[in-house]
């Protein structure tokens, strides 16, 4: 799903699906993107919509991923250039990153100290049997809970198994939120390439405290 101003179009508000056969199953994650007048030289900023406890987001919905850090050379980042923004990428690639972050996160630089020292737990210290039963888990299905009834609210269907992840064509609702995605993407792109001249708040009760 993409919204965005038709009078301006450096602001998207986008759905990301939680991947299938992971704790992100199900759910529905509204994100906002940024672009800069200089894009595609300069990277969008990213920011989820609702709050997100993850290694890789800020406090703010912010992410912290490579692909959206500008192409500067910094030695002490520990990032190679080729692991940051150029123009050759899209969209596409930055969702894409985005997905694969959520059940793989980068702990070398997290943007949640917290988040990431439960995720290292839970990732490295527990059998499999015990991992449903783990904090870390525990507030991400949480999360992903809340995030269905956004989805419920706006008449979305997540997908929940990796047929349907990846199918074009599901219910009428979800299949037209798939092409609008589709579109809405190639003709923006399109538009950005060739330089032709409303928050949503989901308060999760959790504790995230590390005790």
């Amino acid at each position: 799903m993409i919204k965005y101003d038709e009078k301006c179009l450096f602001e998207w508000e986008i759905g990301v699906f939680g991947p299938p056969k992971t704790i992100y199953e199900g759910g529905f994650f509204p994100v906002k993107i940024r672009f800069p007048k200089e894009y595609p030289f300069r990277p969008p900023h990213v920011r989820f919509t609702t709050p997100m406890f993850h290694p890789n987001v800020y406090a703010d919905g912010a992410v912290c991923i490579s692909i959206l850090h500008s192409p500067i050379n910094d030695p002490m980042s520990g990032e190679l250039a080729s692991e940051r923004w150029s123009p050759s990428q899209s969209v596409r690639s930055v969702l894409l990153s985005i997905v694969s972050l959520l059940n793989e996160p980068n702990c070398m630089s997290p943007a949640n100290i917290d988040a990431s020292v439960l995720y290292t737990r839970y990732k490295e210290k527990c059998t499999d049997k015990k991992k449903a039963t783990h904090k870390y888990a525990i507030i991400i299905k949480a999360q992903v809970e809340e995030s269905r009834k956004l989805a419920i609210e706006k008449g979305i269907d997540p997908p929940t198994t990796i047929d349907e992840y990846v199918s074009q064509r599901r219910s009428s609702s979800c299949s037209s939120w798939n092409q609008t995605m589709q579109s809405s993407v190639d003709e923006d792109e399109e538009l950005f390439y060739n330089d032709d001249e409303s928050d949503v708040d989901i308060s999760i009760p959790l504790d995230t405290s590390l005790n």
